[in-house]
């Protein structure tokens, strides 16, 4: 049901900030309300005031289309010659503020001919707003910083009230600021572009808190958000530029609310290119889809505070009844024939893969990353079973639970980690993430795990919530060495307790996350003097007596625990290469159910298989 009126929150300024419930859902398809024709090349920014007065910038004629409140022809308010306009504001008595592509934001009147004086503002305005004392806020975008002044005075003198002149990445830094936003209590958010966050200056604060994206863990990853907007109740609402969608919050977390199909394109689902976003007086939702030239309008089709939170996924995740990765009992004296014998090759894997998986029924899965597929080998076949192409993603790591569930890392390209089968030629998005999940875990709990080495974290999410929320497992989003934190962590690995090993790669040690705890112990390497010296770990794996195996990466070799320490069991030769006694910038290892382990040698673009030699070692 499409609701027909919402109540507003804010009185004295014109933006809409409807009334929503956290269910609150939209159109996943949206309706096209100006095309190319009416909005021309790349149109830009879009601005609805409470009279339902829609503004969008036409670029191509330099101009402002103006559709009053039912209208289906829009007015045109002609800028300035070579003016490419980037922002605008329009108040209450139609009154409308553009940046006029110069170091001025010109001001019209609906209806009247000419322009009022231009305010100063010293650079381009990529965003504008007006709060409820008539001061006006710019955002410019070169100098980091926004500006504003006071429209009641003569002075035109303008205040910095966030960023400073240089760009950087602390609270009061920013880096080429876009679309801002104010409450009815003057606090500003900032989409803070080139800083992948939306960041929150409490009203005459300079030191802002990250409301979302980068250095706020447990929210959600952002990759150059464009624009920011808030509803009735704070709750606030992204346009996510390079992941092609809109993010929203609620009291659940954060989730996707439209172009939610993680790939750009010019299907009504999907946005490419977009710049600015807007709510009507209903709750609808406009963009300036600038990549396809037109402004879409998703509908609010749910508002009702009784049901629960919705969700991008389109089907029920597989649930994982058991263990489905292989954890052999081994003994004492176990060794590994020091040879390895080529399981695969480039021929048929690609160059430089990244990942194996071997489930408990011997079924091998590899990432093709040349050909974006997930290869399987069935159980004990030598010849590929199976070919699974996954679409435009550059995947780097996968899972597979035990009721045949693949989930897979969709890369930096899509952001988000998907749910595939075997008998399936579709996905189903269920977290996303921003950026490569280096390593995925699906526990005993159904909860996903993922290493987002890049920001320095493990994050997770249960499969059976809706909404895209997810929880910091460990780390803080920052590189570090203390106790709490990980510098560029890889494979990870959870047991049956649900304790968390991490592969802390940058920082050259294996940490040990117990449930629940955000300080983790080192178990080996660097901080741990009395095991053994790691160089780059990569992965790591435990045995059926929680025995820690270690793929020690830039060492070129495979450590393991056991009741005499920590020793070399592949890779002893003190040197990477391409023999049979060798491997080279390995990635990724799995046992399989008879404790064989298969790695997946990146520097020589092949799995290699090292054979259990001792006898008395069975299958678990």
């Amino acid at each position: 049901m499409i609701l027909t009126s919402l109540s507003i929150f804010s009185i004295g300024t014109s933006v809409n900030r409807p009334k929503l419930c956290p269910s609150a859902t939209w159109n996943t398809t949206a309706t096209t309300f100006a095309d190319m024709n009416a909005v021309g090349i790349y149109p830009r920014g879009i601005f609805i005031n409470k009279n339902n007065m829609i503004c969008v910038i036409n670029q191509q004629l330099q101009s402002i289309q103006i559709w009053t409140n039912g209208s289906s022809t829009p007015i045109l308010i002609a800028v300035r010659n070579n003016s490419y306009p980037m922002s605008l504001f329009a108040a209450d008595d139609d009154t409308i503020y553009v940046d006029d592509g110069s170091a001025y934001v010109s001001v019209w009147q609906l209806n009247q001919p000419g322009h009022r004086p231009s305010l100063y503002t010293g650079d381009r305005c990529y965003g504008l707003f007006i709060d409820t004392k008539n001061s006006l806020y710019c955002s410019l975008y070169n100098r980091h910083v926004v500006i504003k002044r006071s429209l009641n005075s003569s002075d035109v003198q303008m205040t910095v009230v966030a960023g400073e002149s240089c760009y950087g990445f602390l609270g009061n830094k920013l880096y080429f600021p876009m679309g801002i936003f104010v409450d009815g209590n003057y606090n500003l958010y900032v989409a803070d572009y080139a800083n992948h966050r939306i960041q929150f200056f409490g009203s005459g604060q300079s030191n802002a808190t990250t409301a979302a994206g980068s250095g706020a863990p447990g929210t959600i990853a952002l990759y150059y958000p464009t624009d920011v907007m808030a509803d009735a109740d704070g709750y606030i609402y992204i346009l996510d530029h390079n992941d092609y969608r809109i993010i929203g919050s609620t009291s659940y977390g954060f989730r996707c609310v439209a172009g939610c199909t993680g790939s750009s394109g010019s299907a009504a689902d999907q946005l490419a290119d977009s710049w600015n976003i807007a709510f009507d007086v209903y709750g609808n939702i406009f963009i300036a889809d600038s990549g396809n030239n037109r402004v879409q309008k998703f509908l609010l089709a749910t508002n009702s505070c009784d049901a629960t939170t919705t969700s991008q996924q389109t089907s029920t995740p597989s649930v994982n009844a058991g263990i489905s990765y292989n954890q052999p009992k081994l003994y004492g004296n176990a060794s590994w024939n020091e040879n390895a014998t080529t399981f695969a090759d480039a021929s048929t894997i690609g160059k430089q893969t990244m990942n194996v998986f071997v489930d408990a029924n011997n079924t091998v899965y590899v990432i093709n990353r040349d050909s974006i597929h997930i290869q399987v080998w069935a159980g004990g076949k030598l010849s590929i079973s199976k070919n699974i192409a996954v679409g435009n993603a550059l995947p780097t790591s996968l899972f597979v639970t035990d009721v045949g569930g693949i989930y897979i890392d969709a890369g930096d390209i899509v952001g988000q980690v998907s749910q595939w089968s075997l008998n399936t030629l579709s996905s189903t998005p269920l977290m996303y993430v921003g950026h490569s999940c280096y390593d995925i875990v699906v526990d005993l709990n159904n909860t996903i795990y993922c290493a987002l080495s890049n920001n320095h974290q493990i994050i997770a999410k249960s499969l059976y919530e809706f909404s895209n929320t997810v929880t910091l497992v460990a780390g803080t989003g920052c590189s570090g060495q203390a106790s709490d934190m990980l510098g560029y962590p890889q494979g990870i690995f959870v047991t049956v307790n649900f304790d968390l090993y991490v592969a802390d790669t940058g920082n050259s040690r294996v940490q040990l996350f117990l449930s629940g705890q955000k300080k983790g112990v080192t178990m080996a390497g660097n901080g741990a003097p009395k095991t053994i010296s790691l160089k780059c770990p990569t992965d790591v794996m435990l045995d059926a007596d929680d025995n820690l195996f270690i793929l020690d990466a830039c060492d070129n070799r495979i450590v393991g625990s056991g009741p005499n320490g920590f020793q070399c069991i592949v890779g002893c030769s003190n040197s990477g290469g391409s023999a049979a006694n060798q491997i080279l910038k390995s990635q990724s290892m799995a046992f399989d159910s008879y404790g064989n382990i298969y790695v997946a040698d990146y520097g020589n673009s092949r799995i290699q298989l090292f054979t259990l030699s001792n006898s008395l070692w069975g299958k678990s």
